[in-house]
């Protein structure tokens, strides 16, 4: 994705995951609305971390949601944190167990891509090698994460108007099959993606493969987004409003996000075992995440 300034229409967001992924880039994703600001980071391609300015995004408050943390607990904990995080404060006083706070960074990351897919204005802001120093990576298998996050789109007449308003032959060479079956599909997107072969729509797709129609639309969708599947003849995935140019000051980028510094430099953060990964993670999880 070039650097500058992009409006944000619903779905467009899946655009942007796609080509931030395909083209392997690596930097700052700033989405904008209002006042709401959210960050996606990425390196190599690799979706790797989210945060955001609004308090519903909050991993505190997502523990609290899923009944894991209590609202005494972590005024407790925010009492006693002194120099440390709020998250390795909740592990070390027991409030926490270290697997529930990575699952709650997930899921504050998956409820950030997904919050923005639906927003039907805003702007997006790509700075391309801006990462906040020494930032940790979440577990995140990003082609998943797309087609999760393609999962999420609440728009029927969206999805409709999307692939050739499900009208136009879907193919899909064998190399991407294989990859989309290393996504741990489930038994319908299994059948979705046996069914592909170049000469069946994506309405005859669900059909034959007897899957809910918007649910397996939104699951190729996510595969069109990662250019795992191509439509027959050149058409415009998704409705396509006009794009008007934004004057936007845009001064905030130069200090995007900020994460706490950790004592010692972070190389890469391995998928499993997932207690490693929090290992390194709690000396990133800042009050504001």
């Amino acid at each position: 994705m070039a650097q500058g300034t992009r409006s944000l229409r619903r779905g467009e967001l899946l655009a942007i995951l796609g080509e931030i992924y395909r083209d392997k880039e690596t930097g700052t994703l700033v989405l904008q609305q209002g006042q709401v600001s959210k960050f996606l980071y990425a390196q190599e391609g690799n979706l790797i971390f989210a945060a955001s300015n609004s308090p519903e995004d909050k991993f505190t408050q997502i523990l609290i949601d899923q009944g894991k943390l209590t609202n005494e607990q972590l005024a407790m904990a925010q009492d006693k944190k002194e120099n440390r995080t709020i998250g390795r404060t909740l592990v070390e006083l027991g409030f926490l167990a270290s697997e529930d706070l990575l699952d709650a960074l997930v899921s504050q990351m998956r409820k950030i891509a997904s919050s923005v897919l639906n927003w039907e204005s805003g702007f997006a802001a790509f700075k391309p090698g801006i990462l906040p120093p020494n930032l940790a990576k979440l577990p995140i298998a990003t082609p998943r994460f797309i087609v999760d996050t393609a999962l999420t789109l609440a728009d029927r007449e969206w999805a409709a108007a999307s692939l050739g308003r499900l009208e136009i032959p879907i193919q899909m060479d064998e190399s991407h099959r294989d990859m989309a079956k290393g996504l741990n599909p489930t038994a319908d997107e299994m059948r979705l993606l046996g069914t592909i072969d170049g000469n069946r729509t994506a309405r005859q797709i669900c059909l034959d493969a007897d899957v809910n129609l918007f649910d397996g639309v939104r699951f190729l969708i996510g595969l069109y987004y990662l250019g795992w599947i191509v439509l027959e003849q050149a058409v415009v995935a998704a409705p396509a409003p006009g794009k008007p140019k934004e004057t936007v000051d845009l001064s905030f980028l130069d200090k995007v996000a900020p994460v706490p510094p950790a004592a010692h430099p972070v190389g890469d953060v391995p998928v499993t075992p997932q207690r490693m990964a929090v290992r390194v993670m709690l000396a990133y999880i800042s009050d504001a995440e």
